[in-house]
This record gives structure tokens, C-alpha cells and sequence, in this order.
């Protein structure tokens, strides 16, 4: 989930089910949207193995 909050671009909620279990933090790209993109990405290539 794209967090929105300046403060924290770049930055995703690992989620499983309605718990929170961490979170993903990406940062280096030109532009921190982006940088919540490939974090979204990297969940993305994951999620499958999170219960």
C-alpha cells in the first residue's frame, strides 16, 4: 500500500491478512515515487511466500 505521507515515500506495509508484519523501505532512485514502486515490485515478487 503506496503510503502517500511525504515523510515516508518510498516506503511500503507488509501486510498479511489485516496484520501488519514490517515494512519495505526503498530509497536511491530519482524520485521517491519511484522508489515506493520498486518497493511495491519487490513485495510483489514475495507475497506468494508470506502467510
Amino acid at each position: 500500500m503506496p503510503s502517500g505521507d511525504p515523510a515516508h515515500q518510498g516506503a511500503i506495509l507488509i501486510e498479511v491478512g489485516e496484520e501488519i508484519i514490517g515494512a519495505i523501505g526503498v530509497g536511491g532512485a530519482r524520485g521517491s515515487e519511484k522508489d515506493e514502486r520498486y518497493a511495491a515490485v519487490g513485495l510483489e515478487r514475495v507475497s506468494a511466500r508470506l502467510k
